[in-house]
């Protein structure tokens, strides 16, 4: 019980940072990063899957605007890292998606 409710504070200080200190491309970029983790650790497909979530939820997951999340998308397809057939997802190019989650420095959590 304890882990989970660890894993569980980890997860939400992690979604502060997110949305105090990265910009949209880097948000979009985190939420498929874990997504496809998230997916692997289940043993499923890691980047070819079904996007569950409506494109407004996705931008009020990430503090964005629904516009801003579908740009993002249509760049992404423009930059070869991803494919988006409505809710049909391939992320092409996870490496990429990588470098840019790690465009914003890690959070330290001090321990005392």
């Amino acid at each position: 019980m304890y882990r989970l409710l660890s894993r569980e504070i980890a997860h939400e200080n992690e979604m502060l940072f997110l949305l105090a200190n990265k910009n949209a491309d880097e948000r979009l970029a985190t939420f498929l990063v874990n997504m496809s983790g998230r997916l692997r650790q289940r043993g499923l497909c890691a980047t070819d899957f079904y996007l569950s979530m409506p494109r407004h939820d996705i931008a009020n997951y990430l503090g964005l605007s629904a516009g801003t999340v579908s740009q993002e998308f249509t760049r992404f397809q423009k930059e070869g890292l991803l494919k988006v057939d409505r809710k049909h997802m391939q992320l092409l190019d996870v490496s990429a998606l990588e470098v840019m989650v790690m465009a914003t420095p890690a959070l330290i959590i001090h321990r005392f």
